[in-house]
């Protein structure tokens, strides 16, 4: 079974380098690692107690990028660490899709047919 995710939006916000960026339930993060791979990660709660970390669920797969919380405040380039990116790869532009501006269509596929 394959997925197709398409979003369109209103709004994207785009950073680079040591810039501020915060983390809210229901934002996309969009990662350009380069230019023939993109993916798309959705900002979801960490765990009950602790408010201001997150998660990062890949859309692709449904799963948790990475097990450690992250900071709701943070950097482009802490949330670039996480990923296990170096510092050549840092560079690389992370798009921030609001969880107001945004529609996401997803499309699953199984030998060529819609599900």
């Amino acid at each position: 079974m394959n997925m197709q995710l398409n979003v369109t939006h209103n709004e994207r916000l785009q950073y680079k380098g040591n810039t501020p960026i915060k983390l809210n339930n229901g934002d996309i993060l969009e990662l350009r690692v380069n230019k023939a791979e993109t993916n798309y990660y959705l900002v979801s709660t960490y765990g009950d107690n602790r408010p201001d970390y997150c998660s990062l669920i890949d859309l692709q797969n449904g799963a948790r990028k990475f097990t450690e919380p992250c900071s709701r405040k943070t950097t482009v380039y802490r949330v670039l660490a996480h990923f296990g990116l170096g510092f050549a790869e840092m560079y690389q532009a992370i798009s921030q899709y609001k969880v107001d501006e945004y529609v996401m269509n997803i499309d699953l596929q199984s030998n060529g047919r819609l599900v």
